[in-house]
């Protein structure tokens, strides 16, 4: 009985050492692709905030902040729906230390917003300058949201606005 059975567990060894072999191919392949997912999602996030830092030293304000206002540009933003869009605000720091910078944050009705991306800028106490952010609406029609102004990944706004929003389809 053993030389029955001798030579059906030599081709069950080669066989489980074929699908072992198989397993480790398909994980290095399964680790190369999502390497490269990863470096394409990284490299179009950098791209903009590139993108915003850009924006945000070419375009001027039609308002600029002072110490009673904090916050300007937000009467009436409009953008375009399915696109992205930069929206740009002045800021003043009146006495707020920020290490990391300063980012923008708009907080509107849920699912209005598909995404939202903003740079931290540095601007030193008693100064203003400019922040933005992109965004891209999911919905046509007049919102109002809150434009927020965080200190890095503060948990609690330096200062807030109501901003009035039209998304144009």
């Amino acid at each position: 009985m053993v030389k029955l059975f001798g030579h059906y567990k030599q081709r069950r060894r080669s066989a489980s050492m074929e699908l072992s072999v198989n397993a480790i191919v398909i994980l290095v392949m399964a680790m190369a692709v999502l390497g490269i997912g990863l470096g394409l999602i990284r490299g179009v996030l950098n791209s903009g905030k590139e993108r915003l830092t850009s924006s945000l030293e070419s375009m001027d304000l039609t308002e600029v902040a002072t110490a009673e206002k904090q916050i300007t540009n937000t009467n009436k933003i409009v953008l375009n729906r399915a696109k992205e869009n930069i929206i740009m605000i002045g800021f003043y720091n009146v006495n707020t230390p920020c290490e990391e910078g300063f980012n923008l944050n708009l907080d509107c009705e849920e699912g209005l917003i598909e995404e939202q991306q903003s740079t931290d800028v540095k601007i030193s106490e008693g100064s203003s300058g400019k922040l933005g952010a992109i965004v891209t609406p999911a919905n046509s029609g007049t919102y109002m949201c809150t434009a927020q102004v965080f200190c890095g990944e503060a948990e609690s706004s330096v200062v807030e606005e109501t901003a009035f929003i039209e998304v144009k389809s």
